[in-house]
């Protein structure tokens, strides 16, 4: 036996769900896969957990990009925000080079380490931060392969790190490399490097 109201309830709402996938399959279809770029002077806004020195710069100066990196990656307050927060800030500088956000954010803490500096409530600044270039950095730009505006610095800084009430100065290097076209983003970098 046949149930009429079965089909007049189950035809109408596979319609109707059959409809809604269409709609958002065509939206989803409609996406960019490209971020729309910020108009040059502008800084990249991360949220209300954010640290001013994380605001990413939009800039085509690879020197003044390779600087506010290094202010990202060295300053921190366990207070005002979580590690999540920290690498979201982070990946702001990445860009769209293969692998960036992971590398970017390789330059920071553990989660770990991070969490050994909340239960102690400490902050890192930074400050006499550096960007330099040597001629081994600059001819590294022959290479085939790298994208055009490539630059690498060496950067350096001293960090100053509260912990209650003990407060220690570390001296911080790691090395980046950036790439400048219509604005910078970040390329490549290292951790702590021996000179």
């Amino acid at each position: 036996m046949k149930h009429p109201i079965r089909s007049k309830i189950v035809i109408p709402t596979a319609i109707a769900l059959g409809v809604t996938l269409v709609v958002l399959l065509a939206g989803c279809g409609q996406r960019s896969p490209q971020a729309i770029e910020p108009e040059a002077g502008s800084t990249v806004d991360i949220g209300s957990r954010q640290l001013d020195e994380w605001k990413r710069p939009v800039t085509k100066d690879p020197h003044a990009y390779a600087l506010a990196f290094a202010k990202v990656i060295w300053t921190y307050d366990t207070a005002r925000h979580d590690y999540s927060d920290w690498r979201d800030g982070v990946s702001t500088f990445a860009g769209n080079a293969p692998g960036g956000i992971a590398v970017a954010r390789s330059l920071l803490p553990t989660w770990a380490e991070f969490d050994q500096l909340a239960i102690q409530k400490a902050r890192g600044s930074v400050f006499e931060v550096t960007a330099s270039t040597t001629p081994e950095l600059d001819s590294l730009r022959l290479r085939q392969g790298l994208p055009e505006g490539w630059r690498a610095f060496i950067l350096r800084g001293k960090q100053s790190v509260v912990t209650g009430d003990k407060s220690t100065v570390i001296e911080r290097r790691a090395s980046v490399s950036v790439a400048c076209t219509s604005i910078c983003s970040f390329w490549s970098g290292s951790g702590e490097i021996s000179l």
